[in-house]
């Protein structure tokens, strides 16, 4: 039995095509669901009402969640990794410094375009 079946054999409509409603219309797609995906302006990112510029910062955990429904292959190309972190407040002493080889991984996140 599929986990994502759609009600008594019909279709789901995904209001928004941000992140999560992109993520929602991919998986539902691979597990076989019918879904349609609506949005309010065309898919050009300059196009986008709420376009400003900002950046998603991902974590490994949630790259592996959206890997495991399909999603990633769509985004990872406009990825950039994250390879090292460092961790400070200003005047304040010490820092904390994270890097991503000294762990065995090629990255800690990554950070892509909102």
């Amino acid at each position: 039995m599929n986990a994502f079946a759609s009600p008594a054999g019909g279709s789901v409509l995904v209001i928004g095509g941000g992140l999560v409603g992109a993520s929602l219309a991919i998986a539902l797609d691979a597990a076989g669901v019918a879904a349609t995906l609506v949005e309010a302006a065309a898919p050009r990112t300059d196009a986008q009402p709420s376009y400003d510029e900002r950046n998603l910062a991902l974590a490994r955990a949630t790259v592996n969640g959206l890997e495991a429904i399909g999603v990633w292959r769509h985004a990872a190309a406009c990825a950039t990794p994250i390879r090292h972190i460092r961790v400070s407040r200003a005047d304040e002493f010490g820092s904390a410094r994270i890097d991503a080889e000294k762990h065995g991984v090629d990255a800690l996140g990554w950070t892509l375009p909102a």
